[in-house]
């Protein structure tokens, strides 16, 4: 669950977004969750969601960021 006290305006749902990066310094690249979460007020809840097979996220601190993006 995430909260932003200034509402979430138009938007009317939201996705859970994985960005990786693998070192080297190049740019995250963008990786499907497929965990759509629902706003409700100021709240947002993404459920709990099962990686396809064959994936892993090891997270390290510069290399992983996780986003809740509304639209």
């Amino acid at each position: 669950m995430t909260a932003k006290t200034t509402g979430f305006g138009t938007a009317t749902s939201c996705e859970l977004d994985i960005y990786i990066n693998t070192g080297g310094g190049g740019a995250l690249s963008w990786n499907n969750a497929s965990a759509s979460g629902t706003i409700s007020g100021n709240t947002v809840t993404v459920p709990s969601v099962t990686l396809p097979g064959g994936s892993t996220v090891d997270f390290q601190p510069g290399q992983t960021a996780v986003a809740i993006s509304c639209h």
